[in-house]
């Protein structure tokens, strides 16, 4: 039902779109014509999608089911050791570890020569990306979600106001974290 609306709201602007161009474009009556070929197109893409994933397809491809877990885990005489198991939820103490690792990145890419370099507005714009990120990481239980997100913009970012080793860093750091 979820994907369905959300389909047929994507067709909708889609449509809104062509629509609003078309007639602003002054087109007319072959217009009509073109735009009633595209609505069905539109249709079938959109069934052709909701019908492909209804039977675990996309496209010519197969999805892949999320695996079932379950997953115990005993360590004796390891001082310091960590343990890191999961599908999708991670050891608190390998987390909790690895988040201090992320921040120290952003500090250490925040102080670096790569990011003095860096204008006025980019400098402040890497701040404002890392600054969420890093409040999500000194969180107690951060939003893994979060993380992800605003560790791909801050990498992508960094990558391409040219902060080629702080990207990398970072990059690295997240990649321990969710893998």
């Amino acid at each position: 039902m979820y994907l369905k609306n959300f389909a047929d709201r994507v067709q909708h602007l889609i449509w809104a779109e062509i629509t609003e161009k078309a007639e602003r474009l002054g087109l007319g009556e072959v217009s009509t014509n073109h735009l009633e070929k595209v609505r069905g197109k539109l249709d079938r893409f959109k069934q052709q999608a909701l019908d492909d994933f209804s039977h675990g397809m996309q496209g010519s491809e197969r999805l892949k089911k999320d695996p079932v877990v379950n997953a115990v885990i005993n360590q004796s005489n390891s001082p310091g050791a960590v343990a890191q198991v999961g599908a999708g939820t991670f050891s608190q103490s390998a987390f909790v570890q690895q988040q201090h690792q992320l921040i120290e990145a952003i500090d250490q890419a925040i102080n670096s020569p790569e990011f003095a370099a860096l204008n006025p507005d980019q400098q402040q714009g890497f701040r404002d990306i890392a600054d969420v990120l890093k409040a999500e990481a000194s969180t107690a239980k951060p939003d893994t979600g979060k993380l992800q997100r605003w560790g791909k913009t801050l990498v992508t970012f960094a990558a391409d106001t040219g902060m080629k080793a702080a990207s990398s860093t970072i990059a690295q750091v997240l990649t321990k974290i969710f893998t």
